[in-house]
C-alpha cells in the first residue's frame, strides 16, 4: 500500500509522518497544511503516472481474426458512441438487441469505448464480433463478462472448485450441478464447514436451479447453521420442494393460526396468530423480533403464512384467490394477512394469487405497496397486460410503470393506444406529470418500433409554455420531456439505418 494510501485511510491526526511524495514538489509544499498537503501529493502522483509511466513491454498477440459479420453502417456511429457512453445510454440494452437481431458488429472504432467498463462489456460483447473478443484478450482488464468454463472436464472443474475465486467456484458448482447433481452436493456438503457465512449462502443459492426432493437432507441438516442468514436460506429452500417434511409442517402449522370459510358467501377468515414464539418454530425459519412498528404476533402470522404456498388455501376451500383476499378487509389481522400472501405467492411463483393481489393493491390496499414490483414480476404477459391496462384507466400510473418494465412480451397495440391518451395539461399536479412522463419514456425506449412516433407525439404534447411566474415544476418537466425526445430521436435514427 502506497503511503499517501496509507495516511489517507488512517488519517493525518493518527499517524505522524508524513507521505512521500514527489521529490521535485515537495519543496513547493511546505507551506501547506499536513492535509492540503497530502491531496497534493495525491493527485500529483495520480497525473504523474498518468503522464509519466513507462508502457509495459508486451508480446506480439498476433492478428485479430477475420470478422465474419458487417459493421454496422457508417451512418450510425455517432448514435451509437451516444448511446454507449453518451447522453443516450438508456437505449443501450434495445440498441445492442437490434445490432444483434440485424446480423451487424459494432464498428471498430467503437469498441475500446464498449469494452472499457465491466456494465458496457455485459451489454456490447456480444455484438463486438471476432475484433472486439480479440482485442479483450489482450487487456488484462477487459475479459469476457460472465465467462462459463463449460468447456472443462470434471478434473479441471474439481480443481477450478478447490482452487479459483468464490465467483468461479460458484460457477463450477453450478455447472456440476447441471451435469451430476449428486456430485455437486457432495462438493457442497464436504465444503460448507470451512465457508464463511457469506460464502455458505452464495454457494447454497445455486440449488435453486433444479430443486428437488434429493436435496432435502442436506438442507435439513444445515437447520441448525450458525448463521441466521443461513438458515433462512435453508428454510426458504425446503419450504419449495414439494412434499418436503418442513412444507408439510408449516402448512400444518399455518392451518392451525388461520381458518378459512369453505364458502367465501358472508363469512370471515380467523385468524389466530401464536402468542409466544416456541424455540422449534423460531429455528425452522420464523425471526422473533419484528421490525419497527409491528407488533410480534402480527409479524410471526406474516412469516408463517408467507412459508405455505397459496395454492394450498384455494385448494382447501374451492375457491379462488380474488374471492379469498374479499375477506381479509373484515380480519383485525388484514395487513399482517396480506403481507404474508403476498410474500408466499413470489416465494413458490404463484401468478393467480400475484394478479390477484395486484388487484387488491390497486384497488387501495397500501399496504402491499413495498411488494408490488416483486409481484409484478411473478406475472404473466397476458396478465400482466391487462393488469396495466387496468392501471392506466384508474390513473394508477407509478403501478403502471411498474408493470410495463416487468413485461417481457412485446406490447399489445391496445395497450401502446392507451400510453397515447394519457392526459396533459397545466391541471396535472406535479407528481402526476411526473409519473405520466416516466411512462412515455419507458415507452420510448421498449416500445414497438412502430409506435415510436405516436409515443413521441405523446411526449411532445406534455411540453408546455411558462407561465408569467417562474414555474420550477414545469421547467424541469419540459427539460425531461425534451430529454426523452432526444433519446426518441436517437432511436429512431437507428432504426432507419439498421433496419430489421
Amino acid at each position: 500500500m502506497h503511503d499517501t494510501t496509507r495516511l489517507a485511510l488512517v488519517g493525518t491526526a493518527n499517524l505522524a509522518n508524513d507521505a512521500a511524495g514527489l521529490a521535485a514538489l515537495e519543496p513547493q509544499l511546505l507551506d501547506y497544511s499536513r492535509e492540503r498537503r497530502l491531496l497534493l501529493q495525491a493527485g500529483s502522483l495520480a497525473v504523474y503516472r498518468q503522464a509519466g509511466g513507462l508502457a509495459t513491454p508486451l508480446a506480439a498477440g498476433g492478428l485479430a481474426p477475420a470478422d465474419t459479420l458487417p459493421e454496422a453502417p457508417a451512418s450510425a456511429n455517432s448514435p451509437l458512441a451516444d448511446i454507449i457512453a453518451g447522453t443516450h445510454t438508456a437505449l443501450a440494452p434495445w440498441a445492442a438487441a437490434r445490432l444483434l437481431q440485424a446480423g451487424y458488429r459494432l464498428p471498430a472504432r467503437l469498441l475500446p469505448l464498449a469494452l472499457a467498463t465491466a456494465e458496457r462489456r455485459q451489454l456490447w460483447f456480444g455484438v463486438a464480433g471476432q475484433r472486439g473478443q480479440w482485442l479483450a484478450s489482450q487487456h488484462p482488464d477487459w475479459s469476457a463478462p460472465d465467462a462459463t468454463p463449460r468447456a472443462l472436464d470434471d478434473t479441471q472443474l474439481e480443481t477450478l472448485w478447490q482452487e479459483g475465486r468464490p465467483a468461479e467456484r460458484r460457477q463450477a458448482l453450478a455447472l456440476l450441478r447441471q451435469r451430476n447433481a449428486d456430485q455437486a452436493r457432495q462438493w457442497l456438503q464436504a465444503a460448507l464447514p470451512q465457508e464463511k457465512a457469506e460464502q455458505r449462502c452464495h454457494f447454497l443459492e445455486v440449488l435453486k436451479d433444479g430443486l428437488s426432493a434429493a436435496d432435502e437432507p442436506l438442507l435439513q441438516s444445515l437447520l441448525d447453521d450458525r448463521s441466521q442468514n443461513v438458515r433462512q436460506l435453508v428454510v426458504d429452500l425446503l419450504v419449495q420442494i414439494p412434499g418436503s417434511a418442513l412444507s408439510g409442517l408449516w402448512q400444518q402449522r399455518a392451518s392451525q393460526c388461520l381458518q378459512w370459510p369453505v364458502s367465501s358467501a358472508g363469512r370471515q377468515v380467523a385468524a389466530n396468530p401464536p402468542t409466544e414464539l416456541l424455540k422449534e418454530w423460531e429455528r425452522e425459519g420464523i425471526l422473533a423480533t419484528p421490525p419497527h412498528g409491528t407488533g410480534p404476533r402480527a409479524w410471526w402470522l406474516q412469516q408463517i403464512v408467507a412459508l405455505v404456498a397459496p395454492a394450498c388455501w384455494s385448494q382447501q376451500t374451492g375457491a379462488s384467490a380474488g374471492e379469498l383476499l374479499a375477506l381479509l378487509p373484515q380480519s383485525d389481522w388484514a395487513d399482517s394477512l396480506y403481507l404474508g400472501l403476498a410474500d408466499a405467492a413470489c416465494r413458490f411463483a404463484d401468478s393467480e394469487w400475484a394478479a390477484a393481489l395486484v388487484a387488491a393493491h390497486h384497488a387501495g390496499r397500501g399496504v402491499l405497496y413495498p411488494r408490488s414490483s416483486a409481484l409484478w414480476a411473478v406475472l404473466s404477459a397476458s396478465q400482466s397486460g391487462t393488469a396495466v391496462l387496468a392501471a392506466l384507466q384508474a390513473g394508477l400510473w407509478q403501478e403502471a410503470e411498474r408493470g410495463l418494465a416487468s413485461l417481457t412480451a412485446s406490447w399489445s397495440d391496445v395497450l401502446c393506444a392507451a400510453l397515447t391518451q394519457l392526459p396533459t395539461g397545466s391541471e396535472l399536479r406535479p407528481d402526476q406529470r411526473h409519473d405520466l412522463q416516466s411512462l412515455l419514456e419507458l415507452a420510448v425506449l421498449r416500445g414497438p418500433d412502430h409506435w415510436l412516433e405516436p409515443f413521441t407525439l405523446a411526449v411532445r404534447s406534455h411540453i408546455q409554455a411558462p407561465g408569467l411566474q417562474n414555474d420550477w415544476n414545469l421547467h424541469y418537466a419540459n427539460r425531461r420531456a425534451e430529454t426523452t425526445l432526444a433519446l426518441a430521436a436517437a432511436r429512431q435514427t437507428l432504426i432507419k439505418e439498421i433496419p430489421l
